[in-house]
């Protein structure tokens, strides 16, 4: 359900906001879509939402994030930017969109994002931001009017309904409201992922699960795919005597490609005649033959990467990432061993 915020409450900014009005921009690093960002940078007023849904509308937002770097501004229209940027399904990252050395890797540099801009940076399908960039939260305040106890009661209340719309643990709102208008809520990484103002990302730890005669090892993804990044599920398990590794892709591919994996850094790889392709709904399976001794590093890593050589057209390389706890190495060991068929 929608939520509208009523005009008393317009202004919800830090003392030092930025003085520009929040402009938009768009600048790539590179060739590839996945270097694009939407550079939002300045104070939020009550217009931008619909300056914002104009700039996308007209075709110069490319890529699928948008970089927040804001001191504040209009509450209201902090939250219908948030709105409209989960409305055209991007992701929300902080930082200032520039780069000393212009080089991608040091792309984006820190930024910050306060006040109405936090509750922005919330309607993003993903959220992401590191320790060098801010994140802060404070008490909502009007600037211009005296807010009364009943009407205090309808914001919050208005707010949290804001949060629990984007994913976000109301517990934020809590932490809020015991700063004032001169301090300021900055939670850090692991406050930040309990109250899911970072989603999700990587996949799960490896789970055990018997299947027919032996037991198979799965690792879910935690959030949803993106853009060259079509991972959803990887399973170990042996069959008739063979390792192998099965993975879930959301794409429809038809053809095999070579396959590569680092245990620990070390680099391993498989051709093409080794991977098997067969449909799965709207998606794949592909299922990669191990010799032992692949598989047996992979039951002694302490980390894990894996790929396929598919053209970017196709879906690309399908990437999957994992650090390998004790667990992780004995549900594979576990896998491996006791096979389904």
């Amino acid at each position: 359900m929608k939520i509208f915020l009523t005009p008393i409450f317009v202004v919800l900014m830090s003392l030092h906001a930025f003085s520009e009005e929040m402009s938009f921009d768009n600048r790539c690093m590179g060739n590839a879509a996945e270097s694009c960002a939407i550079i939002a940078s300045g104070v939020i007023t009550k217009q931008t939402p619909d300056k914002f849904r104009e700039y996308i509308k007209s075709g110069f937002g490319d890529g699928q994030v948008i970089l927040l770097h804001s001191k504040g501004g209009n509450l209201a229209g902090g939250v219908e930017l948030g709105r409209a940027i989960r409305e055209f399904g991007l992701m929300t990252e902080i930082g200032d969109g520039v780069s000393p050395k212009d080089q991608f890797w040091e792309w984006p540099g820190a930024g910050v994002c306060e006040s109405a801009c936090a509750y922005a940076f919330m309607g993003g399908r993903r959220r992401i931001f590191d320790n060098e960039d801010k994140l802060g939260f404070h008490r909502f305040y009007s600037a211009t009017q005296n807010i009364d106890g009943d009407s205090a009661q309808v914001l919050s209340g208005l707010l949290v309904q804001y949060l629990v719309e984007m994913g976000v643990d109301a517990r934020v709102f809590t932490f809020a409201s015991q700063e004032n208008d001169r301090s300021m809520f900055y939670p850090n990484d692991a406050q930040a992922q309990e109250f899911a103002l970072k989603t999700p990302y990587g996949f799960d730890h490896f789970q055990l699960e018997p299947y027919k005669q032996g037991i198979v090892a799965y690792s879910k993804r935690k959030g949803d795919v993106d853009l060259y990044d079509l991972t959803m599920q990887l399973t170990a398990y042996c069959k008739r005597g063979s390792p192998k590794l099965l993975y879930l892709m959301a794409a429809g591919l038809t053809e095999t490609a070579n396959f590569a994996f680092s245990a620990d850094g070390k680099e391993y790889s498989v051709s093409a005649d080794k991977v098997t392709v067969k449909p799965a709904g709207d998606g794949a399976l592909l299922e990669v033959t191990l010799s032992k001794a692949q598989a047996t590093s992979l039951t002694r890593a302490t980390s894990m990467t894996s790929s396929f050589n598919y053209y970017r057209a196709i879906g690309g390389f399908f990437p999957y990432r994992k650090d390998l706890n004790d667990m992780d190495r004995q549900s594979l060991s576990a896998a491996f061993k006791f096979c389904i068929s």
